[in-house]
């Protein structure tokens, strides 16, 4: 389920991209990005209608939030009474900064979750990534734009090797620009099928693609939404929400 990339934009100093595909069963409801306020913090997320939590969300401070499924082997006992991990990561999106994340994260009950990773993303420094075995929490940050993380409830032999592999073709080919990871968010490489990043299975696809773009301060955040597979659907019109420093009086 789902593959995030993300680009340092050099034009700025300290925003970011981030490209977000989610891999699910089409008739699961969902509902694209809306603006929304928690604690007095303004976000832009879209929503699970089934669970209530979100996938990805981008607050005013350019604190991105992002969500993937994990599927460990041996897969772990499932928790006695799980709690959504749209949930989880709709508690974050009025974080202040990635150590916020972290810290939110540490101080949670893990065990009423399945697995999963989080992918974080702030103006400060490079992206994090936090993932959960079901069993361990560890955390890992990711200097080198591209490819970030990937995952797949198929479980296909490859998958992550391949994914990354077409990451790293396409951005030796075409340069790391938006273009080329917008591109590869859309792609069939190496086939159309489970392996490629625009997912395709019997059972699950891609259903959606999200471009978020962090302007440095003073600046716009935007974000931008395929509500459908990538390779097929158009993106609406965008929505922008105002960035604002996070030191600032309230």
């Amino acid at each position: 389920m789902c593959t995030v990339s993300w680009l340092s934009r050099p034009q700025g100093g300290g925003d970011y991209e981030v490209f977000f595909n989610r891999d699910e069963q089409p008739t699961r409801p969902t509902t694209g990005p809306e603006r929304s306020v928690t604690e007095a913090v303004p976000y832009l997320a879209p929503r699970d209608v089934e669970a209530g939590g979100t996938w990805i969300a981008v607050n005013a401070f350019g604190v991105t939030v992002s969500m993937t499924n994990q599927y460990p082997q041996p897969a772990p006992a499932p928790p006695a009474d799980p709690v959504s991990r749209g949930l989880l990561l709709a508690s974050l999106v009025d974080a202040a900064s990635l150590a916020d994340v972290e810290q939110r994260v540490g101080r949670l009950r893990l065990e009423r979750y399945r697995p999963f990773a989080i992918a974080a993303f702030d103006a400060a420094g490079p992206p994090m990534s936090i993932k959960w075995d079901g069993s361990s929490l560890t955390s890992e940050r990711h200097p080198e734009p591209g490819f970030v993380l990937t995952s797949s409830g198929a479980v296909p032999p490859r998958l992550e090797e391949t994914r990354r592999a077409v990451f790293a073709e396409a951005m030796e080919r075409n340069g790391l620009t938006a273009a080329t990871l917008s591109q590869v968010h859309r792609s069939h490489r190496p086939e159309r099928g489970p392996l490629s990043v625009c997912m395709h299975r019997p059972e699950a696809a891609t259903v959606s693609y999200c471009h978020i773009i962090v302007d440095q301060v003073p600046g716009d955040i935007v974000f931008r939404y395929a509500p459908g597979p990538p390779c097929t659907t158009p993106v609406q019109a965008p929505l922008s929400l105002p960035r604002v420093d996070r030191l600032a009086p309230t």
